[in-house]
């Protein structure tokens, strides 16, 4: 049985305001952060779209953007998705808002469930993907900045199953 791939990119979503009164989930992207998301939409672009002897493994084409429904968040997935074109368009989720306790559970129930489509974009929040970066690349967790992408390779092994821990991280990008 041959392997089948998914390129998995995490990204923290960039500048964020801070206005007093203002519910965190309420709190959008300042023009820092729209400028942070457009480059780092550029980039992840740019590292999509390479030659497979540049970038073994790496698709050509987005299939799904789920997102923190954290405003931040969905603007800085709105915003990818103006460069990436996900398939299946940018998608809310909010097992990936700030605190979720399903976050890890849910998100690799998601990958598992999708293993072999091309490309899944996770937009959520730092400690959420530390989580899950810590899952899926064997406890190494990558502490993402402000608009920063980690691609992720999770693969099926021989026998047609995936595990868990046993992502490669491919590269990291930041807007």
């Amino acid at each position: 049985m041959s392997s089948v791939s998914t390129l998995v990119i995490l990204v923290r979503h960039a500048d964020r305001e801070f206005v007093p009164k203002v519910p965190d989930d309420l709190q959008g992207l300042t023009p820092k952060g729209r400028k942070q998301s457009q480059s780092l939409g550029a980039k992840l672009l740019q590292v999509i779209s390479a030659p497979a002897s540049q970038t073994p493994q790496t698709p050509l084409s987005t299939t799904i953007i789920f997102s923190s429904p954290a405003l931040r968040c969905m603007q800085t997935a709105q915003i990818l998705g103006n460069f990436l074109h996900p398939q299946a368009g940018v998608q809310p989720a909010q097992e990936l808002i700030v605190t979720s306790p399903s976050v890890v559970s849910w998100s690799l129930g998601v990958i598992g469930a999708n293993l072999g489509i091309p490309c899944l974009v996770l937009v959520s929040h730092k400690p959420e993907l530390f989580e899950l970066s810590t899952r899926l690349c064997s406890g190494n967790p990558l502490e993402l900045k402000d608009a920063e992408a980690a691609g992720i390779e999770v693969a099926t092994t021989g026998n047609g199953m995936w595990q868990v821990g046993m992502g490669k991280l491919l590269w990291r990008v930041r807007g």
